[in-house]
C-alpha cells in the first residue's frame, strides 16, 4: 500500500512538472537615425514617415486591413494617460511632447474577441530628424497580448515630441483561450500519470 501511495505521489510530481508554462516579457527597439523607441511583448517593429496610416501599418509589419481601434494624445507638457475604445495608455515618465517618455499599455480582453493580430504605433512631431513614427506588432500569446510597456528617446536632433499611440486590429480572431495557454498539455500529463499509475501496481502485485 505504501509503495502505491510512493508511486501516486511521484506521478502527481510528474504532472505537475510537465504542466507549468513560463512565459517571459520580449522587448522590441527599433533604432531610427534621431530618435528610437521600445515596446514590451512585441515580435516585431519598423519605423516611418508622418503620422501612421493603416497602409503604413501593413507595409511595416506585413497583413493588411488594419482598423484603428484606439487613439492616445494628451496635451503638450502632461503626463496623464488615457483610454480610447479599446486602448489603455499611461505615461510613467516623461510627458507629451517630450523627447523622452515611458509609460504602460494595455488592449482590452475584448479586442481579441473581434481580431486576431494587434499593432501599436508611436508617432512623434514631424521634423527635425526620423523617424516620424514607429510601429509595433503585439505578441498574440493569450499570456502576454493584454499589456506591456513601451519607451521612447530622441536621441539627437529637433522636434520629435511623443504626440500619440495608437491601436490597430486586423484578422479574424484566434481560437485561443486566454488562462489556458497550454494547449491541453495538462490534460494529457494527468492521463500519462493515470497510466503510470495503473502499470505500477500490476507490476506490485
Amino acid at each position: 500500500m505504501t509503495t502505491s501511495k510512493n508511486l501516486l505521489l511521484l506521478a502527481c510530481a510528474v504532472l505537475f512538472a510537465g504542466s507549468v508554462v513560463t512565459t517571459s516579457a520580449s522587448t522590441f527597439t527599433v533604432v531610427g537615425a534621431n530618435r528610437t523607441a521600445s515596446l514590451t511583448n512585441a515580435i516585431d517593429g519598423d519605423m516611418g514617415s508622418g503620422n501612421p496610416n493603416a497602409a503604413d501599418i501593413a507595409a511595416e509589419l506585413g497583413l493588411s486591413s488594419w482598423v484603428s481601434r484606439g487613439n492616445i494624445a494628451g496635451a503638450s507638457g502632461t503626463s496623464a494617460g488615457g483610454s480610447d475604445d479599446l486602448f489603455t495608455v499611461t505615461l510613467t515618465s516623461g510627458s507629451w511632447g517630450g523627447g523622452d517618455a515611458a509609460g504602460t499599455w494595455a488592449i482590452s480582453s475584448s479586442f481579441w474577441a473581434t481580431y486576431g493580430n494587434a499593432a501599436i504605433s508611436m508617432h512623434l512631431g514631424n521634423g527635425g530628424g526620423n523617424p516620424d513614427h514607429f510601429s509595433f506588432l503585439v505578441d498574440p500569446n493569450p499570456a502576454t497580448r493584454l499589456s506591456g510597456t513601451w519607451s521612447y528617446d530622441l536621441v539627437t536632433g529637433t522636434g520629435g515630441g511623443l504626440s500619440n499611440l495608437r491601436l490597430w486590429g486586423t484578422g479574424a480572431p484566434r481560437n485561443d483561450t486566454p488562462g489556458v495557454p497550454d494547449g491541453g498539455v495538462t490534460v494529457a500529463m494527468l492521463g500519462l500519470a493515470l497510466a503510470a499509475v495503473g502499470l505500477a501496481r500490476r507490476f506490485s502485485r
